[in-house]
């Protein structure tokens, strides 16, 4: 796991928000379709951030 623990306040910050941000969530349409929502999932390293920040993914639509 990423050790974050010799940076300052700024730093973790700055690391953390590069760490989640790019956990997405879409709306893609197929043709005619209605549009579908997909998420990304998250990697273990933004898994565990969420999780030590106590904020709950919802993965399923």
């Amino acid at each position: 796991m990423l050790d974050l623990g010799a940076v300052g306040q700024e730093e973790l910050y700055r690391a953390l928000d590069l760490i989640v941000a790019t956990l997405t969530r879409n709306l893609v349409r197929f043709g005619d379709a209605p549009p579908v929502v997909t998420r990304a999932q998250p990697t273990p390293l933004q898994q565990h951030a969420f999780e030590r920040l106590g904020i709950g993914i919802v993965i399923a639509p």
